[in-house]
């Protein structure tokens, strides 16, 4: 129905006067959540919320009213205030044609928008509260108060309309409030639901030295809010992400460590809580405090052990399986002392198990749960390999040599491990019980040193009288010994059995 100016006047000044009345009443709305203005063409602005900012409460002036908008498919509750017209109820329990469905509702789509349909009406229209009572003006028909938030609830007035929620959660969009109000437009409202903040750690679980990468998911943040982590990580980039914020830091925990994230949008926080898990590794830099173990960095980047490996683990881990690589296995307690740990300064439980490293390098395999870790550790005790070729028994033979004697020559290395830098002596320490007193032992060189270099080696060589030898003797190996750094080591060579005997000319 089309109002007269003049109509139109009186009908609101008696609004505006009923408003006065009814402003008296606050209409307290604890979950509201929507915020900012709509704007009638007619009587002005209309605010959504109390509070500027619904999650900041130095912005709200104390009314204590807002409009309600679910997260999921619902009705739309609460109250909203006019200056001009008073309130304006969500959940009036009537419509104003037969058969339709009272009230104000959302419907939320899976891209994350959402319609609004259904009605609100201005409470100027009842006598006091919102309810019971009408005004003559609303009870002669004059106006009823209602605003249709969609043109289906509207009988379709003007082509298709309705306000609406798009992704960033704004409200967007008309509604419609008979002549009296006119079309109602969005100005700057929208929903806000509340800082969500997530973390998540990706992986949840590493092996020492490794990294996870924290991710921060701030929802429903109108700009970019400041994020940080405890635990040594400060503020976080943050950049867009549909309707929040997100970043990320990558951490490096030596221990098994809770962070905490801490996301604020004005004046009010949001934390949330993963868990970095730092699970065992092999042979540690440096033992701890109470560990019994040998195992240290060897300098070249490699873990080596004196004696036995020692593993290391936290007081998250469960336990586990060691495996020496081809050989045996066995179980590696839990973490507790009375479990067979020693409890380092550092927090972290070691156990040396019985599994020596051999003289090179030994692999082990350690499963934890899902973790599988293998790692080398070589023998760290500053030693000396000292050999000797050819030296398999049979694959040389004695060759002529000047002054009527037969000879044999062979290669003697010593090759230091682990920094070992003393220098070696070398002897002969046994000889075949049957080998010819006529046998001489003759080193090039008696004592061998290193010099910054990775072996060293000279020639042994065997003399013996040609008359002395008996082709069809077979003689027992003889030892080379080597003496340095109070380190005694052998090794063998054979002087062959099968001996070639070269003929003896006589003149006559």
């Amino acid at each position: 129905m089309k109002l007269s100016r003049k109509t139109l006047s009186i009908l609101l000044t008696i609004i505006a006067l009923v408003a006065v009345f009814v402003c008296a009443k606050v209409f307290a709305d604890t979950n509201s959540n929507a915020s900012g203005y709509l704007w009638s063409s007619n009587i002005g602005w209309i605010k959504l919320n109390d509070c500027d900012d619904p999650g900041n409460a130095s912005t709200c002036t104390g009314g204590s009213y807002g409009v309600n908008i679910p997260n999921t498919n619902g009705t739309i509750t609460g109250y909203a205030w006019s200056p001009n017209i008073g309130w304006i109820t969500f959940g009036d329990p009537s419509c104003p044609t037969s058969g339709c469905t009272p009230g104000a509702r959302v419907a939320w789509k899976s891209d994350g928008t959402a319609t609004i349909s259904g009605w609100a009406r201005a409470c100027s229209v009842y006598v006091a509260n919102c309810s019971g009572t009408l005004t003559d003006a609303a009870y002669t028909g004059t106006w009823d108060g209602y605003i249709a938030l969609d043109s289906n609830t509207g009988g379709g007035t003007g082509g298709a309309w309705g306000l609406s929620i798009d992704a960033n959660k704004s409200i967007t969009g008309y509604a419609w409030g008979s002549e009296v109000m006119g079309w109602i437009n969005s100005i700057n409202a929208s929903i806000y639901s509340g800082l969500t903040v997530q973390l998540t750690a990706s992986p949840t679980s590493i092996s020492a030295g490794g990294s996870s990468t924290l991710t921060i998911i701030a929802s429903t943040i109108d700009n970019a809010s400041a994020c940080s982590i405890d635990k040594g990580v400060g503020a976080v980039p943050m950049h867009q992400s549909g309707s929040g914020w997100t970043g990320t830091v990558s951490v490096s925990p030596a221990n098994t460590t809770a962070y905490t994230a801490s996301c604020i949008k004005s004046g009010k926080t949001a934390t949330d809580t993963a868990t970095v898990t730092v699970s065992y590794f092999v042979s540690p830099a440096s033992p701890g405090g109470g560990g019994n173990g040998s195992g240290y960095d060897d300098g070249s980047g490699g873990y080596c052990a004196i004696t036995n490996p020692q593993f290391a683990w936290d007081s998250a881990a469960a336990s586990c399986t060691l495996t020496k690589d081809g050989g045996a296995s066995i179980s590696v307690p839990g973490s507790s002392q009375a479990a067979g740990g020693s409890l380092g300064t550092d927090g972290r439980y070691y156990y040396t198990p019985n599994l020596p490293v051999g003289e090179g390098s030994t692999g082990y395999t350690l499963q934890c749960g899902s973790l599988t870790l293998h790692q080398s550790v070589n023998s760290c005790r500053k030693d000396y390999l000292l050999s000797a070729t050819p030296a398999t028994a049979g694959s040389n033979t004695l060759t002529p040599a000047a002054g009527g004697k037969m000879q044999a020559t062979y290669t003697v290395a010593v090759v230091p491990q682990a920094g070992f830098t003393s220098p070696v002596t070398l002897s002969i320490s046994s000889k075949p019980a049957n080998l010819p007193k006529s046998a001489v032992f003759t080193f090039a060189t008696q004592t061998l040193t290193f010099n910054g270099s990775s072996y060293a080696t000279t020639l042994l060589t065997v003399t013996i009288n040609t008359t002395d030898l008996k082709k069809t003797t077979t003689y027992t190996p003889v030892i080379v010994q080597g003496f340095g750094g109070n380190l005694i080591r052998t090794a063998q060579v054979s002087i062959g059995s099968d001996v070639k005997l070269q003929p003896v000319f006589n003149e006559f």
